[in-house]
């Protein structure tokens, strides 16, 4: 009727991410600097500065001095909205004789 208004959003489903494990490294998809760093939770704002393409999940844990489960979570959401993707830690230490 003429009084009433129902706002709707049609919001797109995405598949599930993959589980990040400790051995992963993130890598950003697009460049980093296009991400406002108060747009995410404290906890991916807390881990951000320690994704470089080189340092592995657990490593981000411990130098960013947070929890691996909450890491592995905040990667996982990243992963979700297409801002990083996983790349093997054994990719960059491989040696063939």
């Amino acid at each position: 009727d003429e009084s009433n208004t129902i706002h709707l959003k049609v919001i797109e489903q995405r598949p599930d991410p993959p589980v990040a494990q400790e051995y992963d490294v993130p890598v950003f998809t697009k460049d980093k600097e296009d991400f406002f760093n108060s747009q995410w939770d404290l906890t991916t704002q807390q881990i951000l500065p320690y994704i470089d393409g080189f340092r592995h999940v657990q490593k981000i844990s411990a130098e960013a001095d947070v929890e691996l489960n909450l890491v592995r979570i905040a990667i996982q959401n990243l992963l979700y909205y297409g801002v990083v993707t996983l790349v093997s830690i054994l990719q960059y230490s491989n040696v063939y004789c």
